[in-house]
């Protein structure tokens, strides 16, 4: 069978004219990273209608036909936003949803994990958070809880999927740390304590996982494949391979995107294709990173913690 990127987008863009009644219309197509591009290298497809209330956009995913976001905005460029918007996962199911008025996010948005699990209930005011928000991690356990007042101060808690606490501390003028703020491990033991004044931290306190305290604290790290990034794009050439009986025509290259999490013990966690390209490409890509030996975790606040990645998993003819 020959993939044919061309024949894949006929369909949609024909669907679409057909409910389009609106006077002044622009398309656009962009690539997996959102750079504009021609149609048979999109993987995004763009149409922005001129509405009396301003200019409604909807994009699609090119591969599943499906929206990936729809909202108005106030302008053709679609830089500010103004009115509610909708954002999608590959799966179809919602990502987020909310309001905005010139540009700023106001009222309720609602964030959600791709189980459609409830991610996030924060409500905002002139773009900033005010008010308690809550947090959840896709196993229905709280992640956090804030709460903010008019003037940016604020206090968070927020928990591990476990349910044992991971840090608790203030904010002033929204996103400066204040006072002390403490840090566990994710059994529960107290991982540092910090000191902050107007954002900067003053002093800091580090203890392992017994509870022993540290001579020295634990560096910021993101997470890390054993042996590096170059082994770990080695790791993904050795295990992607060509579905058989598939073939491109008009590319010699496409790309999957891959979002996944590296849990606190290195292992990976709510692997899911990102940007769809074709079924058996998908679920190769997938299957590839759900399969990685495990990685050295994040640490942050002289502790294990759990961090998101998006990996485009790159499919080339002269590979195979």
């Amino acid at each position: 069978m020959t993939l044919n990127i061309r024949t894949l987008y006929a369909t949609l863009i024909s669907l679409i004219f057909v409910s389009t009644s609106f006077s002044q219309i622009i398309e656009k197509y962009f690539s997996y990273n959102w750079k504009e591009t021609k149609p048979a290298d999109a993987r995004f497809y763009s149409l922005i209608n001129k509405t009396d209330s301003g200019w409604y956009r909807s994009d699609y995913f090119m591969a599943t036909k499906r929206l990936q976001m729809v909202g108005l905005f106030e302008d053709s460029n679609s830089k500010s936003q103004n009115g509610y918007v909708y954002y999608y996962y590959s799966n179809g199911m919602i990502e987020q949803s909310g309001n905005c008025d010139h540009g700023k996010k106001i009222g309720l948005w609602l964030t959600y994990h791709t189980n459609g699990m409830i991610a996030d209930s924060t409500v905002y005011a002139n773009n900033n958070p005010s008010g308690t928000s809550l947090g959840w991690h896709d196993n229905g356990f709280m992640s956090d809880s804030s709460y903010w007042d008019d003037k940016g101060n604020g206090v968070k808690i927020s928990w591990y999927d476990n349910g044992n606490i991971s840090s608790a501390g203030y904010y002033s003028t929204w996103n400066q740390r204040i006072g002390k703020w403490q840090y566990f491990h994710k059994n529960g033991r107290i991982s540092s304590f910090e000191i902050y004044e107007k954002g900067t931290m003053t002093s800091k306190e580090c203890y392992d996982e017994n509870g022993n305290i540290l001579e020295n604290c634990l560096p910021d790290t993101p997470a890390i494949f054993p042996g590096g990034q170059a082994a770990w794009q080695n790791y993904l050439v050795r295990q992607l391979y060509f579905p058989p009986g598939l073939e491109f025509r008009n590319a010699d290259a496409a790309t999957v995107l891959v979002s996944f999490a590296v849990d606190e013990d290195g292992n990976i966690k709510d692997a899911f294709v990102d940007i769809p390209l074709f079924p058996q490409f998908d679920a190769i890509a997938l299957d590839v990173i759900k399969k990685s030996p495990k990685w050295k975790p994040a640490i942050q606040n002289n502790r294990k913690i759990k961090s998101f990645a998006k990996q485009p998993v790159v499919f080339l003819i002269k590979y195979y």
